[in-house]
């Protein structure tokens, strides 16, 4: 996935397992959202291709957990925490929607 954006300053960083922090120091917290929703456009065609025993070839999708916060709206030391926070809020809510939809699938 390639996203394009003209900020003066973005820091990409591995900050454990698979979890990722985007700092983006020239931007607020509203743009941030803008940029979150741009990532959600492009997300919605990503899949992994796998062979299934059964079911042969089937495509699964990818899904990102994303929490944004920024220091407009809180603490600057509180950030992390926050933007962390509201990842694992999108992730429940993720997890929810899937099985909501498995189970409405296959009755």
């Amino acid at each position: 996935m390639q996203i394009r954006y003209t900020l003066f300053h973005v820091i990409l960083s591995r900050i454990g397992g698979d979890e990722f922090a985007v700092l983006l120091p020239s931007i607020d917290s509203r743009d941030a959202q803008n940029v979150l929703i741009r990532i959600r456009q492009n997300e919605k065609g990503l899949s992994l291709l796998c062979t299934h025993k059964d079911h042969g070839k089937i495509r699964i999708p990818i899904r990102m957990s994303i929490g944004v916060a920024g220091s407009d709206e809180t603490q600057p030391e509180k950030v992390l925490k926050l933007a962390d926070d509201r990842m694992y809020i999108d992730k429940e809510s993720f997890y929810h929607h899937a099985v909501d939809a498995l189970f409405s699938e296959n009755p």
